[in-house]
Parts: structure tokens; C-alpha cells; sequence
């Protein structure tokens, strides 16, 4: 796994059959000295919705039989299978806090990931880092880990087939959102592609606001 937490993320569509296409994270959470770092042998629990991610010896619990065969499917087309650790699980409910130092969720909606996180309150104990890619809802996501004793000490976007997605870098800590930063992200003020999420949004909201006058 070398020093720093370089991997690509694998995109396997649920039902879909093989991945379309590999999305990478921005460079200060994919190849940045000061990102995040792994020790060789380290566990990786990944934990995925649509995505499927696969680096060196993770711990891989899907929560349905389908998508855990998809993952070892993935495994083995990648020539990773006999280094990866597949748990059938409900979340983290598989995963013992000892087992890992870094934990993805990826892949599902924003409240999807908050639904997650209080079944296993072990991730806000100081000693993990949390790497977070809610497809929906990150406000959700942004209000919870705010409330929950959680801070975002990284947030970038990455662009995949044309959708914007955050990707968050979380700690345990105490942090106070601004509305402005629930909706429109903890820290992508200088993010190169802020400027297209934030205008994105506003059309959004503008557009369900429309349809709530009809």
C-alpha cells in the first residue's frame, strides 16, 4: 500500500455488471504528502453502496449477498481476491474497532452514511479516520457528523461521468457548521470545481422550490 492512500475507486453499478469506469480522488485526499496515510498491513474496511473499493487487505462487508459476490467478483478481476477479508454485514456492524485505523463509506446517500455511523460510535473515538463519499444528501451527512461529535477536516469534489460528488476526510472533533457550509460544503471555498457545485445546488433547490408552488 506504500505511504499514502493513493487508490483508485473502483465503480461497479449495482446489477450492472462489470465497472464503466474508475474515479480517483482529488490530489490532497489521493497522492498529497499531508493526506491521509496507511501503514503496510493496515485494514481497510470499505463500506459500499454502488462503489466497491479494493485496496491492498481491506475489510470489505456489503450488506447484501448480491453485492458481496460483486465484490468478489471485482476482487478477482483485479487480482486482489485472496487480500481482501469479504464480510456480510449490516454497516460496521462486522468490524471490530482494533481491526482498522481507516474506514470508506462510499457509494450510498448521505443519510445512508448517518444511518451508519451511531451503530458504531467507536468511529468518533479519536483513533479512525473516516473517508466519507455520500452520493445524495451530503447536507444531511455535513448536519449529522456536526451533531454527532465529528469534524470535516478535509472536503473536496471529485467529478465522475459528469456528476459532482463531495469526499470528505473526518475526525473525531467539535465543529459548527454555517447554513451557507451545510449546503454548500464544510471547506470547498478554493476546491477548482466549487464554484460549479455551489451554482449546481442553487439550481437544484430553485427547482424544487418551483415545483412546490404547483
Amino acid at each position: 500500500f506504500g505511504e499514502v492512500y493513493r487508490r483508485q475507486l473502483v465503480s461497479s453499478r449495482r446489477g450492472a455488471g462489470p465497472p464503466q469506469d474508475a474515479c480517483h480522488l482529488p490530489p490532497p485526499l489521493a497522492g498529497n504528502p499531508n493526506g491521509v496515510t496507511r501503514r503496510r498491513g493496515d485494514a481497510l474496511p470499505a463500506v459500499a453502496g454502488p462503489k466497491i473499493h479494493l485496496p491492498p487487505h481491506p475489510v470489505a462487508p456489503p450488506d447484501l449477498p448480491g453485492p458481496t459476490q460483486r465484490a468478489r467478483e471485482t476482487g478477482w478481476r483485479h487480482g486482489v481476491e485472496e487480500k481482501v477479508d469479504f464480510r456480510l454485514c449490516d454497516g460496521l456492524a462486522g468490524i471490530a474497532p482494533a481491526e482498522c485505523d481507516t474506514i470508506v463509506i462510499a457509494g450510498m446517500g448521505g443519510e445512508n452514511i448517518a444511518a451508519i455511523l451511531p451503530a458504531a460510535p467507536w468511529t468518533a473515538d479519536g483513533r479512525h479516520t473516516l473517508l466519507l463519499q455520500p452520493q445524495s444528501r451530503a447536507e444531511s451527512l455535513r448536519q449529522f457528523l456536526s451533531d454527532h461529535g465529528y469534524q470535516i477536516v478535509r472536503e473536496e469534489l471529485v467529478l465522475d461521468r459528469g456528476t459532482l460528488y463531495p469526499a470528505m476526510e473526518v475526525t473525531a472533533g467539535c465543529q459548527t457548521l454555517t447554513v451557507g457550509q451545510l449546503w454548500g460544503g464544510a471547506c470547498l471555498t478554493r476546491d477548482p470545481l466549487g464554484d460549479r457545485y455551489l451554482i449546481e445546488k442553487i439550481l437544484r433547490l430553485q427547482g424544487a422550490v418551483a415545483g412546490l408552488a404547483h
